[in-house]
C-alpha cells in the first residue's frame, strides 16, 4: 500500500492464505486465513507483511451509494457498528458462505451486463447480512496485539492522532514514551508500517480534507489548524498524498 494510505471509498479485504498485520487508525490486528477487514472511507490504514511468505486476499471497494439502502433498512448506527469492529472471523459454515459470495461477485464483475450494477448492490447487502450475523455471535477478535511494546506504539499513534495540531516531533514523542528516538522510529515503523513523519502528515492531511469540504475557512487557516507552520509546505504535502492541490480538492469535492 502506498504512503499515507487513505481513500474516499470503503474497502473490504478477505484474507485467503498467508499471514499479515494490518494497522487501522491506531490499532494493529493480525490477519489469518478466513479473516475479513472492513475499513471506512478516509481511515488511515496499512497492511504489513509478516515474514517472507506469500499472501492471497480479495479486495472489494465501493462508494457510500451502496450503503444508503442498508442505512434505511437496518439503521445507520448498526452499519457503523460493523465498521467500528474492523475485523471479523467466521465459523466454517459462515466462511463457506462468504467465500461463495465473493466468488460470485468476482465472476459477475468480470463479465458485466446491464444487470451487474443491481447485482453488485444485492451482493453488498448479502455480505453485510453475513457480517451482522457474525457480529451477534462474536466478541472482539482476540488477536489484537497485546505485547507491551505493541501497545505502547498503538498508544503513541493514538496520541499523535489526537494532538496532530500541536508542535509534535519525533524527539518529543520518543521522550514521552521513555525510549530513544532511534528505537521509537524503528519500532513505530515495524508496528504500524508508517514512519513517524508519514503518520503525522497523514493524520494532518486527513483532518485538512474534512475542513476543506465542510467549511469555508481559508486554506492558510486550515494549514495552521492542522499543525502546519508553513502553508506552502502544507500545499506540497497535500498534493503529494492526494494528487491535487488543496484548492482543487475543495473545488472538485463540491464546496462553493
Amino acid at each position: 500500500m502506498p504512503s499515507s494510505h487513505t481513500h474516499s471509498y470503503y474497502e473490504i479485504g478477505y484474507f485467503i492464505a498467508g499471514s499479515r498485520k494490518i494497522f487501522i487508525n491506531h490499532t494493529v490486528y493480525e490477519l489469518q486465513p478466513g479473516y475479513l477487514a472492513i475499513i471506512r472511507k478516509n481511515e488511515i490504514h496499512r497492511a504489513i507483511a509478516v515474514g517472507n511468505q506469500g499472501t492471497n486476499s480479495i479486495a472489494l471497494t465501493f462508494s457510500e451509494h451502496y450503503l444508503e439502502a442498508l442505512y434505511k433498512r437496518y439503521g445507520k448506527e448498526f452499519i457503523e457498528d460493523i465498521f467500528d469492529k474492523h475485523i471479523f472471523c467466521f465459523n466454517p459454515r459462515q466462511k463457506r458462505n462468504i467465500e461463495k459470495l465473493l466468488h460470485s461477485m468476482v465472476i459477475d464483475y468480470k463479465s458485466p451486463d446491464e444487470f451487474t450494477p443491481h447485482m453488485q448492490e444485492l451482493f453488498i447487502e448479502e455480505l453485510f447480512i453475513h457480517l451482522m450475523r457474525a457480529m451477534q455471535n462474536q466478541k472482539q477478535v482476540a488477536n489484537i496485539y497485546k505485547e507491551d511494546e505493541i501497545k505502547r506504539m498503538e498508544e503513541a499513534a493514538h496520541y499523535i492522532s489526537t494532538h496532530f495540531n500541536e508542535d509534535l516531533s519525533l524527539k518529543l514523542i520518543a521522550t514521552k514514551y521513555n525510549v530513544s528516538t532511534s528505537y521509537f522510529s524503528k519500532k513505530f515503523k515495524s508496528v504500524t508500517g508508517f514512519s513517524f513523519k508519514e503518520y503525522l502528515i497523514a493524520v494532518r492531511i486527513k483532518e485538512a480534507c474534512g475542513l476543506l469540504i465542510q467549511t469555508n475557512i481559508s486554506i492558510t487557516e486550515i494549514a495552521t489548524r492542522c499543525g502546519f507552520t508553513d502553508s506552502n509546505y502544507f500545499g506540497d504535502a497535500f498534493k503529494k498524498i492526494k494528487g491535487i492541490s488543496p484548492r482543487d480538492f475543495r473545488r472538485v469535492s463540491g464546496f462553493i
